[in-house]
């Protein structure tokens, strides 16, 4: 064999090497549904308790057709079947920022603060920026809410907090259709 056939056969063999090492984008595990489709949640009208699981001495009245009764009734009903640990801590309605609940964990699935890895809500494709349990995530008939766990990087700019998620990247997921 000619030295030039082998110097191009190690070039293949090398580029081959080297395709197969580079990454390709995350394929999400779902928790419920096996991939990124959605699940239909049925939403009744009226109210209901929302008790956190971290203490469960606080509760919180909210309507079913919202960010907190999808996500309850999907995990309450045999819909979903999965848990989740959720906090209060920052709960206070009449915060601007911290007006809403935190959701840490979702079927044994936690926040990774090492690796700048957590839970991000998006509602109807929009990253919900006023957070879990908002009253200013009201849901109506046919509205989808999606959960994906995913890296993400923050900065501040102006006193104000900028997170960016890499939702391409996410690891988990979980998608719900409000019918």
């Amino acid at each position: 064999m000619k030295i030039e056939n082998l110097w191009k056969i190690a070039i293949a063999v090398l580029l081959s090497m080297a395709i197969l090492c580079i990454p390709a984008t995350a394929v999400p595990i779902s928790v419920w549904n096996g991939n990124e489709d959605l699940e239909p949640v049925d939403l009744e009208p009226g109210y209901f308790i929302f008790t956190p699981t971290h203490d469960n001495s606080n509760n919180y009245y909210y309507p079913w057709m919202s960010d907190v009764g999808a996500f309850y009734a999907a995990s309450q009903r045999n819909i979903g079947n999965f848990d989740y640990n959720v906090t209060d801590f920052w709960y206070d309605p009449d915060d601007v920022f911290y007006g809403s609940f935190y959701v840490h964990c979702i079927d044994g699935v936690c926040e990774d603060y090492v690796n700048d890895t957590a839970w991000f809500m998006y509602i109807n494709g929009e990253y919900a920026e006023y957070g879990f349990g908002d009253e200013r995530n009201k849901l109506s008939e046919f509205d989808v809410v999606q959960w994906y766990y995913a890296p993400y990087t923050y900065e501040y700019k102006c006193d104000e907090l900028i997170v960016a998620v890499d939702k391409a990247n996410a690891t988990h997921y979980l998608g719900l259709l409000v019918v």
